[in-house]
């Protein structure tokens, strides 16, 4: 019998708006936005279509606009990811979170471990916006940015399970 690995972390969860926006993003420096979406980008209704999963199925895969590596995948995925403490006024009202059964979680690792414990020791974040200009870097660094009104740190999340 396999004896299941835990999981600890924390992230930049890539759910499928901030995939969506990815990939649209990779389609238009590379001028090959197919015509139906970019209607919807005109027309101001991409992100709805996003949320609603109604795009095209490639505007759902993280790993296709990341280079090999760069993404931790989980395969085999139990558990939940939450928003992080401290990265948005109101968890409740503000944040994200989603609650996995066997499946593949997706997303950015923080590059300095988190401090998710009180007695945990080691170098750390100073602070909440210090993780979240981490990411924003990273990802910028890979050609994505995000609209202002964008949630961005709602998707820094704690995450937790088995794989």
């Amino acid at each position: 019998m396999k004896v299941p690995n835990k999981v600890l972390d924390c992230g930049f969860v890539m759910d499928k708006v901030a995939t969506s926006i990815c990939h649209l993003q990779r389609l238009q420096r590379e001028g090959s936005v197919p015509p139906e979406v970019q209607k919807l980008v005109d027309n101001d209704e991409f992100m709805d279509w996003a949320k609603s999963y109604l795009l095209p199925g490639e505007f759902y895969d993280a790993c296709a606009v990341f280079p090999t590596g760069a993404l931790s995948v989980i395969n085999g995925f139990t558990g939940e990811y939450t928003t992080a403490p401290g990265m948005v006024p109101n968890t409740e009202d503000d944040g994200i979170g989603g609650v996995y059964n066997n499946a593949t979680l997706v997303y950015l690792q923080a590059e300095k471990p988190v401090k998710m414990f009180p007695w945990e020791a080691g170098e750390t974040y100073t602070s909440a916006e210090e993780l979240a200009d981490e990411f924003r870097t990273r990802l910028a660094s890979f050609g994505y940015t995000f609209p202002e009104d964008f949630n961005f740190n709602a998707r820094i999340c704690t995450i937790v399970g088995i794989c």
